[in-house]
């Protein structure tokens, strides 16, 4: 009969019972077959896996924890700060840059800059879009270059301000706060800016200031990146002295941005002040002289430098054609940026450290000095210039000598005449021989050009500093293929400053400056003094010529006859004595030359070297002469003490 269960709920009925009492109905091996499925062995390896397999994932949690935790604490840390705070940048005042007398090169002025703050902008491109249609509009920005740089920034957790643009007007300002109620990141905060005196004298010496781009933030990683830095000249030298370290002021804000607390300001410290060794008001003349005479010329570049001799203290550089650096400062107009930046003429290349020019004549005392050194000559020896002309037979083609001329017929010459009339027939013997008379030789030329530093780098503290090109017989088989033999003619060329000979304006100066000053070579520099302290920069020697006084007084000599009996004799006019050379380099293929003129005063005790350059004036190296003239003449008046 059926089997039925009592139901009785003082005792309980496991589930496996009923099936059990149901299968055992079925028979034996049914109820074998239950048995098996209801009951099995779990096997060991199987418990080994799910052991291994739960200490792994034990394990990843606790990494994952640790990593969290520990290695990206600090990381978290910041963020949570993110959310909670957020600073203004309170820019330090920048060092002021005097001249040598402590006259001012520029001011420090209150402006006010726009800047973002990544982490507040919004996640939405189009509310991005919008914000920046009109930050645009308002500050005269360039929309696309803007989005550009501010679509990197989105969805950024960073808090550090990024400078958009300086020296906003106050009338941008004022449409900015009113009209624009969701700043979204941006904002407008108080700064100080740079306003350059007479931007365009100074610009070549000063250079400028400008935002951090991302070379910058890559060269100088623990810089605010809303902060400016130093672009070009003294600003960028020593930019680390100039930018003292400015002050945070913290706030605690809400989910908003809005300000909850003020946490405090850190404390700012301004920059250092540099004390120059320019002159401004001699600064001021050679700029005026030289844009007179370039203007009446008809010619837009040229350089010039003035060097005391014995400390290596530069008075006065400028560079044409120059640029206004107030207008990187402030932004524009773009017009006249693009205008500098596009100009053929290169006005942001300082000629003076950057340019390389064949330095024509005033090549010429340095030969003299190895000529006379080595022995090739004597002081007294004469020389014949003939006709005017130095024929070389052309053994091959006797009807085709090589012929190299000169400026003039000289008739018989020593050095003292050979520099006072820039006689190029006496240079050309001497420097590559003719007769009797051996000649120094490419090898020896170049030693003596390497002894004055021509092809080294003298450590002048601007940027850009290029070094000399000294052709040799080397050089010449690697940079003239079509023609890579060097012939007597390339001596004959280099001797009197022509062919692939090129030097720095700087360069030229300072073997000028190292012959007045007795063979003593000095380092250019700029600075005086950095800071408040008593102690000025010192002085530095580069090197001490291998030269004889001998041989430097007949060079001294022969450059005084270039005044007084020579193209110069327009100096005599004046109390103060000096001694010079021109040059008068020709360039494009023989097609335009340049106007040099190179000189120091007074001729026995100098405290001046000169260089003034013409580029492509239609006269030769005369032109040069009245500038020097009448920087000479303001000294004279002004700065000299009659001793």
């Amino acid at each position: 009969m059926p089997y039925t269960i009592k139901r009785d709920y003082k005792h309980a009925i496991e589930p496996e019972e009923i099936l059990m009492d149901q299968r055992s109905q079925e028979g034996p091996e049914a109820n074998k077959a239950t048995l098996g499925r209801l009951e099995s062995i779990i096997v060991a390896g199987n418990i080994k896996i799910l052991l291994i397999l739960t200490g792994l994932i034990l394990l990843a949690l606790l990494s994952r924890t640790a990593y969290l935790q520990i290695y990206k604490n600090k990381y978290y840390i910041g963020l949570s700060e993110n959310n909670r705070t957020r600073y203004v940048l309170k820019t330090a005042p920048r060092g002021n840059i005097l001249d040598r007398y402590g006259l001012p090169l520029l001011e420090n002025q209150p402006s006010y800059s726009l800047v973002l703050v990544p982490a507040d902008l919004p996640y939405d491109l189009s509310e991005v879009e919008a914000i920046l249609k009109s930050i645009s509009e308002i500050f005269n920005l360039d929309i696309t270059g803007l989005k550009k740089e501010i679509t990197a920034q989105m969805n950024s957790e960073d808090i550090d301000p990024i400078l958009i643009k300086t020296n906003l007007d106050v009338s941008e300002v004022r449409i900015f706060e009113s009209e624009i109620k969701d700043k979204k990141g941006f904002s407008v905060r108080e700064d100080i800016s740079r306003n350059y005196l007479s931007g365009p004298v100074f610009s070549q010496v000063l250079g400028y200031v400008g935002k951090m781009n991302s070379q910058d933030i890559k060269i100088h990683p623990t810089y605010p990146i809303s902060e400016t830095i130093g672009k070009a000249g003294l600003e960028a030298v020593y930019d680390q002295n100039l930018r003292g370290q400015s002050s945070k002021q913290i706030y605690e804000v809400d989910a908003q941005g809005k300000i909850i607390h003020d946490l405090g300001e850190t404390q700012a410290v301004p920059g250092l002040d540099l004390t120059t060794t320019i002159d401004k008001e001699m600064q001021l003349k050679l700029y005026t002289a030289m844009t007179e005479s370039m203007d009446n010329l008809g010619i837009t570049k040229g350089a010039g430098i003035i060097i005391n001799p014995k400390t290596g203290e530069i008075l006065s550089l400028v560079s044409f054609p120059s640029y206004d650096n107030n207008l990187f400062i402030k932004g524009g107009p773009k017009e006249k940026i693009d205008k500098i930046l596009n100009d053929q003429a290169w006005p942001l290349l300082n000629r003076v450290v950057s340019g390389l020019y064949a330095p024509g004549s005033t090549i010429k005392p340095l030969v003299a000095l190895a000529a006379l050194q080595e022995g090739v000559i004597s002081k007294d020896r004469k020389i014949s210039d003939g006709d005017g002309r130095l024929i070389i037979p052309n053994p091959y083609h006797p009807e085709l000598p090589s012929i190299f001329v000169d400026n003039a017929v000289h008739g018989m010459v020593d050095v003292f005449k050979a520099l006072a009339y820039s006689c190029n027939v006496y240079f050309y013997e001497v420097g590559g021989g003719y007769g009797d008379i051996k000649g120094l030789g490419i090898a020896k030329l170049k030693e003596y050009w390497q002894k004055f530093y021509l092809d080294k780098l003298l450590g002048i503290d601007l940027p850009g500093e290029k070094k000399g090109v000294l052709p040799d017989v080397e050089w010449i088989k690697e940079n003239r293929k079509n023609d890579p033999l060097w012939r007597l003619g390339d001596t004959y060329n280099v001797s009197i400053g022509q062919g692939d000979l090129s030097i720095t304006p700087l360069s030229l100066i300072s073997y000028i400056a190292a012959i007045a000053n007795n063979g003593v070579l000095m380092k250019p520099h700029l600075i005086k003094k950095i800071g408040v302290a008593d102690e000025e920069s010192k002085e530095e020697i580069i090197t001490n010529l291998p030269v004889s006084a001998e041989n430097l007084k007949a060079v001294q000599e022969g450059m005084r006859q270039v005044v007084t009996l020579g193209s110069a004799r327009s100096l005599t006019t004046l109390k103060i004595d000096s001694a010079g050379k021109t040059g008068t380099p020709q360039i494009q293929g023989n097609k335009k030359i340049n106007a040099l003129f190179v000189g120091y005063a007074p001729y026995q005790n100098p405290e001046i070297a000169w260089l003034i350059l013409l580029e492509e004036p239609k006269l030769g190296s005369t032109v040069a002469i009245p500038v020097a003239f009448q920087m000479l003449s303001w000294y004279e008046e002004n700065r000299w003490k009659g001793n």
